[in-house]
């Protein structure tokens, strides 16, 4: 990942914004299955502090995990606080929180940045954390926009559209995730799955445009017609003008709950 790139997505981790902060889970089928041979368990240990939902932990638990092991500079991988390098402290973050959103970007970025599969002083591969956070919460959709934006760059984007297909179902009258959704299917160059999304993010009261835009720049978007969610099937590959390999919009880290 460039770091113009990588800025780009650490800057928007949030249109998701207040809404994913009082989110509870709920029942869902993940669209993976973990592979816990190689990925680990998830699950109460007497030796684990957790674990624990991004979107709903106490701020005094996240605030115990945050000022211990994912500091700002852990976080811009300059260095790290229990060891020289910030792996380890990530390590804790994403088994503490699994679904860390600000975590899960730090950790790809440092595979990037060493071209490791499995990041320095990190206990599992990049592709096992994305699949752990998204194993322990399925009904999160930004950790599974996340992992489809890591496969995507990994040259996977059939698996990326799997789950951004997962995402659809968890949409509901969210503005925010509408938008969202809509900015990652053009990235995966999938205008006219992008439609559908783009058009009720507006309805419900999302004010960015620019998706609207750039649809609107390829033809697909056109003022008076209207696209039922859903119906957006049937254009593949990026369209002269997508957003393919742009960063998505996905949300920034949300105010600290309580």
């Amino acid at each position: 990942m460039n770091p113009h790139r990588a800025l780009l997505i650490g800057t928007a981790i949030g249109l998701l914004c207040s809404f994913a902060v009082q989110a509870r889970p709920r029942l869902v089928v993940s669209p993976l299955q973990l592979q816990t041979a190689v990925c680990g368990t998830i699950g109460v240990s007497q030796r684990q502090f957790g674990p624990f939902d991004y979107r709903s932990i106490d701020g005094k638990s996240r605030f115990l995990v945050e000022s211990a092991h994912f500091t700002a500079d852990v976080e811009s991988l300059h260095k790290g606080v229990t060891s020289r390098r910030p792996g380890g402290d990530i390590d804790y973050t994403l088994r503490a929180i699994p679904n860390h959103h600000r975590a899960l970007l730090s950790m790809r970025r440092l595979a990037e940045r060493t071209s490791l599969e499995r990041p320095q002083d990190m206990r599992f591969s990049a592709q096992c954390w994305f699949e752990r956070a998204i194993a322990f919460r399925p009904d999160d959709a930004v950790t599974v926009m996340l992992y489809a934006d890591f496969l995507h760059a990994q040259k996977r984007t059939e698996e990326g559209l799997r789950m951004l297909a997962h995402v659809e179902q968890l949409t509901g009258d969210n503005p925010f995730t509408n938008y969202n959704l809509a900015r990652m299917y053009l990235t995966l160059g999938q205008a006219a799955k992008a439609l559908p999304f783009a058009r009720k993010a507006l309805e419900l009261g999302n004010q960015r445009t620019d998706v609207k835009e750039q649809l609107a720049s390829l033809g697909v978007w056109k003022e008076g017609e209207e696209t039922p969610t859903g119906s957006g099937s049937g254009t593949s590959g990026p369209a002269p003008g997508s957003t393919a390999d742009q960063p998505p919009q996905v949300p920034q880290d949300p105010a600290r709950p309580g």
